[in-house]
């Protein structure tokens, strides 16, 4: 059994309830498992994040700077409120805190509120230049800040929560999808004056940039989610006319584009969270049909370390070095771990 926080961008009335996807056999389903009432009323365009401990949810439209944050036991808790309240920023995790950055209030914002696995908040270096609607992703040990409306550029904090500038973005946009695999943070589709895109951008580990093959179609408002750290999906979107789209594109190890199952229905912007191997996409815009599409390649990576004893479906045996067992899904057994032993 897992859970994995799908954020969702928020209503009108002072009742907040977010969805958390829940596995059981590895079948995903959709619960409803916080739905309290909050002064002022949360809103729209909030922004999500994950660390090692906690789900976060910050700020909203009209200047909204409430922060929820949810603990392993689903517990919510209310850390201190953003420096600056406001809507549509990036967000993403690096190291033990989870990074709220640009976005917009009265008018657009550089601030970056950073909060820790303790949930205090500091306030690192503000962005280079002040953005919203841009796109947050993770790699190495950096989260990326990209785009936004009229903008190309990317920023890169570190776990220590420095700063550095890295390539630009080829394209101007905003309303990217945003994801990660393991060797890149990418950047997918979007907009600008010019119309829809299908251009993607790749940053690796060492924040060197490239641009693999664009998205089977040219879209806005795509979303990004990493499926157990081996591709990432971009999933929905619209293209011009305002016209939802169900299509999927996935970008694996080496950035080679593949092109997923639709989506159960078309939609543009749905909420997406990563979980257990699984590339999750919920609802979307315009949209009262809460959907839970789940991506996964049918299979699980499982480390074990030297001296260690399992029985996985039908594999038993013990680990003469440490080891990744490739376990098929459902997955059924056990491991006992042998002391003092892990791999890093």
């Amino acid at each position: 059994m897992g859970e994995a926080f799908i954020s969702r961008r928020g209503t009108s009335e002072a009742k907040l309830t977010f969805d958390l996807a829940r596995f059981g056999n590895n079948t995903p389903s959709r619960l409803v498992i916080a739905d309290f009432y909050v002064s002022p009323a949360p809103a729209s365009r909030m922004a999500g994040c994950q660390n090692n401990f906690y789900a976060l949810f910050a700020g909203g439209s009209s200047g909204r700077a409430k922060v929820f944050a949810f603990n392993a036991a689903l517990i919510a808790l209310t850390p201190t409120e953003l420096s600056v309240g406001r809507e549509s920023m990036g967000a993403a995790q690096v190291g033990d805190y989870c990074l709220f950055a640009g976005g917009s209030a009265s008018n657009v914002q550089a601030t970056v509120d950073a909060y820790n696995a303790s949930l205090v908040r500091s306030t690192p270096t503000a962005l280079s230049q002040a953005v919203t609607f841009g796109g947050a992703a993770k790699v190495g040990d950096y989260a990326l800040f990209a785009g936004g409306i009229n903008s190309d550029f990317v920023q890169a904090y570190n776990s220590s929560l420095v700063r550095s500038t890295p390539t630009v973005l080829s394209v101007k946009r905003n309303g990217m999808g945003a994801a990660s695999n393991r060797n890149y943070a990418i950047f997918a589709g979007g907009s600008s004056s010019g119309g829809n895109h299908n251009t993607v951008d790749a940053y690796n580990a060492s924040l060197t940039r490239s641009t693999p093959t664009g998205l089977s179609l040219a879209r806005t408002d795509v979303s990004g989610a990493s499926m157990g750290g081996l591709f990432a999906v971009f999933a929905g979107g619209e293209i011009s006319g305002s016209t939802p789209r169900a299509v999927v594109d996935a970008y694996d190890l080496n950035l080679t584009r593949v092109v997923l199952t639709d989506l159960s229905r078309a939609v543009d912007a749905p909420a997406s969270a990563s979980f257990n191997g699984y590339a999750l996409f919920l609802g979307g815009d315009g949209t009262v049909l809460y959907d839970l599409n789940a991506y996964t390649l049918g299979k699980m990576i499982i480390p074990v370390p030297k001296g260690s004893t399992y029985e996985l479906n039908s594999m038993y045996g013990t680990a003469a070095n440490d080891m990744l067992l490739e376990v098929g899904l459902p997955a059924t057994g056990w491991i006992k771990l042998k002391s003092n032993n892990f791999i890093n």
